[in-house]
């Protein structure tokens, strides 16, 4: 059993679509020097942002601009050929808190691993929300937001020795800026 991810098919080159037709159809791949792939037992997941528009819109409307988007970029045997469509939601600023608590709690485990013990102040929580929340773009901007605000910092404090090993610290905010106290 395997699963194959196609991240943003819609840029795929057209070959592609292709040779995922043989796939979609028949189950498995035969290459140009007749060797053979099956695929039988194998889920393939395609994303893509086809008819996502910027501003926020209904589920309806978004339901609307997807399926025209899909029907304008690919053929139709292709999409007869894929079982289901699920389209996900834009996540909310509360969804994204949890999702700040959660790489916030990996990177405490990391630090722990390296002997710092580490606390998140919610400021801390906030302050990443605010610089880094968009209904656009989802998640990915809050993990850019922890890497440059808060792991960048604390790697250059811990290798000019303002952190040391054994420290206690505390992650809050304050101006708009992250920073930590030694507890």
């Amino acid at each position: 059993y395997s699963v194959v991810l196609f991240d943003e098919i819609e840029k795929a080159h057209p070959d592609v679509f292709n040779v995922l037709l043989q796939v979609l159809d028949e189950g498995r791949l035969t290459d140009n020097k007749g060797r053979t792939v099956d695929f039988k037992n194998t889920i393939i997941i395609m994303t893509s942002n086809l008819g996502i528009k910027a501003e926020v819109l209904s589920r309806e409307e978004e339901d609307i601009n997807i399926s025209r988007a899909l029907r304008t970029t690919f053929k139709p045997e292709f999409l007869n050929r894929v079982e289901e469509i699920v389209h996900f939601r834009r996540l909310s600023r509360e969804e994204c808190s949890l999702i700040v608590v959660k790489f916030l709690s990996k990177l405490q485990k990391n630090l722990a691993k390296k002997g710092i013990d580490a606390i998140f102040d919610k400021s801390c929580v906030i302050e990443v929300l605010n610089m880094g929340y968009s209904e656009e773009y989802g998640a990915r901007p809050l993990k850019k937001v922890i890497d440059k605000e808060i792991v960048n910092m604390l790697a250059d404090r811990l290798l000019n020795g303002d952190i040391k090993y054994g420290d206690k610290i505390c992650l809050f905010a304050s101006f708009g800026q992250i920073d930590f106290s030694i507890l």
